[in-house]
């Protein structure tokens, strides 16, 4: 029998983790693998926990890195490490608006943007 091994991580459709979780299961030759998307680790740590999925997959760069591997330290485990290259980002801008005063993004790329440009981000 050939069950599916289950790999959690965050959604939703087309982040860097569902993009590295794709790349490190094709990397490690897992072909009975499946991919489920959370909001939340901490409820992918739940079924994980209750045996509904098998691995949590989680980009290092992610601001909430601690909550899994430092404050349950004692119940999961890192067991592996990889780089992967991540989606293409960028920064957009309106073409009517002459002096973009504002910038939206996610806390993970904070460091990827001289925010200075902008009055808000």
């Amino acid at each position: 029998m050939n069950l599916q091994v289950i790999f959690a991580t965050l959604g939703p459709f087309g982040t860097c983790h569902e993009l590295a979780t794709k790349a490190y299961i094709e990397f490690q030759e897992v072909h009975n693998a499946k991919v489920e998307l959370f909001d939340d680790l901490l409820q992918a740590l739940d079924l994980l926990r209750n045996g509904k999925v098998d691995f949590i997959i989680q980009n290092s760069a992610h601001p909430k890195v601690y909550e899994l591997t430092e404050k349950y330290f004692r119940e999961v485990f890192v067991i592996d490490s990889f780089l992967c290259p991540t989606n293409a980002m960028g920064v957009l801008s309106r073409r009517d608006v002459e002096h973009p005063r504002s910038l939206g993004l996610m806390p993970a790329t904070q460091a990827y943007v001289n925010v200075k440009r902008w009055d808000t981000s």
